[in-house]
């Protein structure tokens, strides 16, 4: 819709230099021209000027399977904006944390962003990186040893966002002094430690083998993970 308006505007600017170029003395309509491109320029600059923001990631477990948190870092890069989201459930396992994470940081932008994305799960950046993902989508999310996908709910949530965005995953390691890896594992393992979590929906129905069986109504009163969300600018950016 947007890049449908930016033609529109474009056209609309080519005619009208053109048609002053027909009549050089015409200032007064060459300087409508003009104006007509400064009160457009916004939004062809919105249009072609794409986001570009890096994450940090990560997820923790309390024994695996066990509680569960995750983090996720959001900045964006050349301007004074930083945003941190964590949450976590009561019985869940590591690698669900880490593509959790990694779910909920890129659900937080807002438009199409180019993405520099560093996690310290091999899991994760392998899954991407080396195309396992799309092998996996490919052959309807069972394994070349004719075994189910781990995790297939949360992989088809990450694919709409992969294509929605440009994303590069780089792979650091964990514990190692990297400042928002470190954050991130921070945050995660605060939220593990909490006693008020929710259950991972799609862990628990896992476990039942049974991806239809109706969840007890203890837990379908609880749909959604604990969440924090911290801006510490206040630039809505994102």
């Amino acid at each position: 819709m947007l890049r449908g308006r930016i033609n529109r505007i474009t056209t609309g600017i080519n005619l009208k230099l053109s048609l002053n170029n027909l009549n050089p003395s015409n200032a007064a309509a060459t300087d409508s021209s003009y104006a007509y491109l400064i009160e457009n320029n916004a939004i062809i600059r919105r249009c072609y000027m794409v986001k570009r923001v890096v994450i940090h990631t990560d997820g923790s477990c309390l024994g695996n399977p066990g509680p569960g948190g995750w983090a996720a870092v959001l900045c964006l890069e050349n301007a004074e904006y930083r945003r941190e989201l964590s949450g976590g459930f009561a019985l869940t396992t590591n690698n669900r944390m880490e593509i959790i994470a990694v779910l909920e940081g890129l659900s937080a932008l807002r438009e199409p962003c180019e993405v520099a994305l560093f996690a310290d799960s091999q899991y994760v950046c392998n899954a991407v990186g080396k195309k396992w993902l799309h092998g996996w989508h490919a052959k309807n999310w069972v394994k070349s040893d004719k075994k189910p996908v781990k995790n297939a709910d949360l992989w088809q949530k990450l694919l709409p966002l992969l294509s929605r965005h440009t994303v590069r995953f780089h792979w650091l390691l964990g514990h190692a002094g990297h400042e928002e890896n470190e954050r991130c594992d921070e945050l995660a393992r605060l939220c593990a430690a909490r006693v008020d979590l929710p259950q991972d929906i799609g862990y628990v129905r896992k476990k039942s083998d049974r991806a239809d069986a109706p969840l007890p109504n203890k837990q379908a009163k609880i749909l959604v993970a604990h969440r924090t969300d911290t801006n510490c600018f206040k630039s809505e950016m994102l």
